[in-house]
C-alpha cells in the first residue's frame, strides 16, 4: 500500500507500520499507528483501519499522538479520503458505502 501526499510517500512496513520518506528514500518518520490494515493521508492526517479491528479511525500527524475513533458502530474494511471526506466499504455489507468527517 502506497500514498503519496504533498511531498511524502506513505507506506505500510511489515509489522502494519505507516511509515513515511522523501522521494529520494530519506525516511522522515514511523507514524503511530500500529497493525494498520489500509489507510489514506491527507493533511496532518492519517485515515486507518486495524488488522481484526475494523473500527475506522484517524491519527494526527502533526501532535504525534492524538488517535481519533471516527465511529463505534460501523465495521469497515477499507477507508480512503476524497474532497474532504472519509469515505470507507462496511465490513459486513461491502456494497454499502459509509462517509465520515474529517477530525477538526
Amino acid at each position: 500500500r502506497l500514498r503519496v501526499f504533498e511531498t511524502s510517500l506513505f507506506y505500510l512496513d511489515r509489522d502494519g507500520r505507516v511509515r513515511s520518506v522523501t522521494f529520494d528514500g530519506r525516511e522522515i518518520a514511523v507514524h503511530g499507528p500500529q497493525n494498520v490494515r489500509t489507510f489514506d493521508v491527507f493533511n496532518q492526517w492519517i485515515i486507518f483501519t486495524e488488522e481484526g479491528q475494523y473500527i475506522p479511525r484517524a491519527y494526527n500527524m502533526d501532535t504525534n499522538d492524538d488517535i481519533v475513533t471516527l465511529a463505534t458502530t460501523e465495521w469497515v474494511s477499507y477507508v480512503w479520503v476524497y474532497d474532504h471526506e472519509i469515505y470507507s466499504i462496511d465490513h459486513r455489507i461491502p456494497t454499502y458505502i459509509h462517509y465520515f468527517d474529517l477530525p477538526q
